[in-house]
């Protein structure tokens, strides 16, 4: 960087606050004439450094606040009798409904430096937002209905946020206890294990089936479970080049939606309707029936599961002669 003469100069540094919330820092080298290209290039890289230097040596206080260690708080105290006055005293509203976040950096940021660039891009998108490091790992707090928490905009927003971050996030289950908020972290933490996951913002409740089958361990097995009718419908795709489990799982994926279904197979409806009753009368399924649709869309869980741990499984079941 000196031989780039952006450091070798003194710098202002002045951290940059909203009221009482610290955003960041603001920092202004003394340079005797215009960034060159390969200055700019530098510019995200230094910052860094001075982020993490002012963090490491205390030269200015951390963007941690005895605000955002609320978070910790609920972290380590499982017992909430006290959670209400310790929050009045930051003159914080204690949530009563809400989703912790595991905040994960995709280059090479440490907590303190991610956990600054959060607070900076979550406060002005949430009315609330506890953001803080616990075990080495950045994690938010951000209280948000259920009804708002189900809207397509906040997984949006959460997309904006891990672009301009540089970070994945992934989202623990609703809840509205703030005594859950150890569960709601083991949880995210147990997700953040899978190798599962995909996209840059990972809810927990999509990861269920696959928290549930890892918890088994037993690869071996596991393939046992996967219903025996789709392991019938997997061989006969195999044998007659047909796609029977493809129209199933797309069928499935529809809530058994007819008219969706061939939309989105490309299909007219007769061809369709063909098509399942073909699969009904191969395995005997009721595919009108919800509880056997749940059965089928678990199987096909499962069976993900396998592929995504790169289980090579081969449906060796016997086809049913037709007459």
């Amino acid at each position: 960087m000196a031989e780039d003469q952006l450091s070798a100069g003194p710098m202002l540094i002045t951290p940059l606050a909203n009221g009482t919330e610290p955003l960041g820092y603001l920092v202004m080298p003394a340079l005797n004439k215009p960034l060159n290209d390969r200055q700019a290039l530098l510019i995200n890289s230094i910052g860094q450094v001075i982020a993490g230097s002012l963090v490491k040596n205390q030269i200015m206080p951390t963007a941690e606040s005895q605000r955002d260690r609320l978070l910790n708080l609920l972290l380590t105290e499982h017992q909430g009798g006290t959670f209400a006055d310790q929050f009045a005293e930051q003159h914080v509203q204690l949530p009563t409904a809400m989703v912790l976040i595991r905040c994960e950096p995709l280059a090479d940021q440490a907590p303190m430096i991610l956990q600054q660039r959060l607070q900076y891009l979550m406060m002005p998108r949430f009315k609330q937002v506890l953001v803080s490091t616990y075990q080495q790992q950045c994690v938010a707090l951000i209280p948000i209905s259920l009804v708002a928490y189900n809207q397509n905009q906040f997984k949006l927003t959460l997309q904006q946020i891990t672009k301009q971050a540089d970070c994945r996030l992934i989202v623990s289950q609703h809840y509205v206890n703030p005594e859950d908020t150890f569960a709601a972290y083991t949880v995210c933490e147990r997700t953040a294990q899978l190798k599962t996951g995909r996209g840059r913002v990972i809810f927990c409740e999509d990861q269920f089936y696959n928290l549930a089958l890892a918890r088994v361990n037993h690869l071996e097995i596991l393939p046992f479970f996967i219903n025996p009718a789709l392991r019938l419908l997997l061989a006969y795709d195999q044998q007659n080049h047909t796609e029977l489990v493809p129209t199933l799982d797309v069928y499935l994926r529809a809530t058994c939606n007819l008219t969706r279904t061939a939309k989105q197979l490309y299909v007219h409806p007769n061809t369709l309707r063909n098509r399942l009753h073909h699969i009904t009368t191969l395995t005997g399924c009721d595919l009108r029936d919800a509880e056997t649709c749940f059965k089928l869309a678990a199987s096909f869980k499962l069976r993900q599961f396998l592929t995504q741990h790169q289980y090579q499984y081969r449906p060796d079941i016997p086809i049913p002669t037709q007459d």
